[in-house]
């Protein structure tokens, strides 16, 4: 009985021995499997991120093949656009250098035309100036005619009694500076007509003589520069006729000009269109002579003159003469006689002699000479 009771307590411990053993090799597998199972857990879990970061390259791939090949499209629309664009724009440079031609040969044949016109008007311009300076020859040769009686019945009238030479002046200048004036100053009597305005009331030559202290004197009044009444060509011919009225020509050409005018710009160019007309030697016949004297109150001329540069360069090239008039005071003969004796200095300056009719051909001549070769080139 003892026996068996201690081989049943020996299988009691043989039980209770194997269930420990029995919990440990449980708990052994227990730990082994959730080693096992973390280790599978992080090998999924990495598998999975790998699996992730394959899909997001993969992705990523798929993104860029597709963006390429929307870039490829593009480039291949694009360079297609670029294509249709540059046939559109060489169908355009070849309809613009079509166009171009066309417009170049109209502006050649419109050139053509403008120049033949240009070579007719300038044949004309050449036939009626020579007509011109045909009628101002012949005029010169009646005047000349006329200027020998009139001076052979004043030699008659002198009598025997001894007589200085003659002088002979030509009044220049724009309307309403007081060159009419002037003249009647000079003449010592009312003889041309002055309005004492802006616009001239002399529209042709007019000649008129005086004695001033035994010596016989002719003033020539012209119409004014800038004439608003006469055309250019007009103007220009009927104050070239002065250098005839006073044939064989004047000994002084007086440019006249007023003391309360600024010379401007625009008031230079009536000594420029002086020298046009009658050539840059007039300037050696030439004294500035001011009007209006009246209204320096007491201020030197000089100081006028001085003051402005454009018109001290004028009256440096006409020799540094001038002279100062007081029209409103014309019984005045002083200052008559001075501006005489300003012209006899000038005259002995220039040898004796005067500006001459054939001085003024030659300057027409060369004109026309220059306007022939212009129309040849």
């Amino acid at each position: 009985m003892r026996r068996e009771q201690e081989t049943f307590k020996h299988e009691i411990e043989e039980i209770r021995q194997e269930k420990e053993n029995m919990k440990k090799e449980k708990d052994t597998l227990k730990i082994e499997y959730e080693t096992e199972r973390d280790r599978l857990m992080n090998r999924i879990e990495n598998e999975r991120q790998n699996h992730n970061k394959e899909k997001k390259i993969r992705e990523e791939e798929i993104n860029e093949r597709e963006r390429y090949e929307r870039e490829l499209k593009e480039k291949e629309e694009l360079m297609k656009k670029q294509k249709e664009e540059k046939e559109r724009m060489k169908m355009m440079m070849e309809e613009e250098r079509q166009n171009q031609d066309k417009q170049r040969e109209r502006r050649e044949e419109e050139f053509r035309e403008r120049k033949e016109r240009y070579k007719r008007i300038i044949k004309d311009r050449e036939e009626r100036e020579n007509e011109t300076i045909e009628q101002m020859k012949q005029e010169r040769m009646q005047w000349d005619k006329q200027k020998q009686e009139e001076r052979q019945k004043r030699e008659q009238k002198s009598e025997k009694s001894p007589c200085l030479p003659s002088r002979r002046i030509v009044l220049l200048g724009k309307s309403g500076v007081g060159k009419s004036a002037a003249g009647n100053t000079i003449l010592g009597q009312k003889v041309f007509e002055s309005s004492g305005s802006l616009f001239s009331v002399t529209t042709e030559c007019l000649e008129a003589h005086v004695t001033v202290s035994g010596r016989s004197v002719s003033v020539v009044d012209t119409p004014g520069f800038l004439h608003s009444k006469m055309n250019p060509k007009q103007l220009k011919t009927e104050i070239a006729r002065s250098v005839y009225i006073s044939s064989p020509g004047p000994h002084a050409f007086l440019i006249v000009l007023s003391v309360d005018d600024r010379f401007t710009e625009h008031d230079q160019q009536i000594p420029q269109m002086i020298e046009m007309l009658f050539g840059q030697e007039v300037l050696k016949y030439s004294i500035i002579l001011f009007t209006h004297g009246d209204l320096i109150e007491r201020r030197p001329i000089e100081q006028l003159v001085d003051y402005n540069c454009r018109l001290r360069d004028l009256v440096d090239q006409c020799g540094g003469r001038f002279h100062i008039f007081n029209n409103e005071d014309q019984n005045n003969r002083e200052q008559v006689n001075h501006l005489l004796q300003k012209i006899e200095t000038m005259i002995e300056r220039n040898g004796g002699g005067h500006y001459s009719t054939e001085m003024f051909e030659e300057v027409q001549r060369l004109r026309q000479e220059k306007i022939h070769g212009k129309q040849q080139k």
